[in-house]
């Protein structure tokens, strides 16, 4: 099958003013097109679906679901706060989470937990990285 005659199915999310293509990958049928160029195409505004980046929601073996976000450079990227909080409702659409319950889902930086508390709030636990320096 060419490229040209597949259909992806996908949702364009928006979450404080950053906009998301979400594919339900859990088949893992994006793999094929999972390519630097395939996924710079399809953020490119003027001649794609237009999006600050790319998020696949997969199955993951030791936790409930794995978040891989994409920058709409096409390059992978390790997380993506406003990303993931589409992801999470995403996962309610999908009828994946309930209401208010929590999901454990991991990125490329490491797990992380979060919940739809209504239609319209989204809580995400994010990792913070800080460093000390002395003066």
């Amino acid at each position: 099958m060419s490229r040209e005659n597949t259909t992806i199915s996908f949702v364009k999310y928006q979450g404080a003013g950053n906009d998301f293509i979400c594919i339900d990958d859990r088949d893992l049928s994006f793999v094929p097109f999972e390519t630097q160029t395939q996924i710079e195409d399809l953020c490119r505004r003027a001649l794609g679906i237009g999006a600050d980046g790319l998020i696949l929601l997969r199955n993951d073996d030791q936790h409930q679901l794995r978040m891989v976000y994409y920058n709409s450079d096409g390059a992978p990227s390790s997380f993506c706060g406003n990303g993931s909080r589409c992801f999470i409702h995403f996962a309610h659409r999908l009828g994946l989470l309930n209401l208010g319950e929590e999901l454990t889902f991991i990125a490329n930086d490491g797990v992380h937990t979060g919940k739809l508390q209504s239609t319209d709030l989204v809580q995400v636990s994010m990792l913070v990285s800080a460093e000390l320096k002395h003066l």
